[in-house]
């Protein structure tokens, strides 16, 4: 039970980080002046519609990955695809933890003064930062938790895929007393 309530977590963040992208994808800016400098947004082309497409498509292939790990695998499989969604799981796991980190600190530096920001961007990257560290950051945060969680559950468990239930084969000849 522990392991689909991770995977489909996992699934289910990256699907929802995938909606957005797709939106930016299409040429829409609603919602960028969360993320980005307003610079940034004012200079858009299709360069940043096509990355937020291929963003898109990887959150994609992240959600198959997570459900992929719900999957039963012939026994001649089972081991390829074990080692593949390690792989892959823990990929999802290192980079969402890195974003995080990342977040954390390119702020963190910026408002203490560490990091000198200029002052004709600082009402825009205090407006950033709200945004990155009270919103980004703890939506990064569960999906690392979420991707490191199935990872570990993977790991452990030493298989891709729910325990195949054994069947008892039943007693011939007998009746039940």
């Amino acid at each position: 039970m522990r392991h689909r309530m991770w995977a489909y977590l996992a699934a289910a963040w990256a699907i929802a980080f995938a909606a957005p992208h797709v939106y930016w994808a299409s040429g829409a800016v609603g919602g960028l002046d969360t993320a980005l400098s307003e610079a940034i947004i004012r200079d858009l082309g299709l360069g940043f519609q096509l990355l937020n497409a291929g963003i898109a498509l990887f959150c994609l292939c992240g959600a198959a990955t997570a459900l992929a790990t719900l999957r039963v695998w012939p026994p001649r499989w089972a081991r390829l695809a074990r080692r593949v969604l390690l792989g892959l799981t823990g990929m999802g796991a290192f980079l969402l933890l890195a974003r995080s980190i990342d977040i954390y600190v390119e702020f963190g530096l910026g408002l203490t003064g560490i990091r000198q920001v200029p002052p004709e961007y600082w009402d825009n990257y205090r407006h950033m930062a709200a945004w990155f560290l009270f919103f980004w950051e703890p939506w990064f945060a569960f999906g690392a938790l979420a991707w490191t969680r199935l990872t570990w559950i993977l790991a452990r468990t030493g298989r891709a895929g729910p325990a195949r239930a054994t069947r008892v084969p039943a007693a011939r000849g007998r009746t039940a007393a």
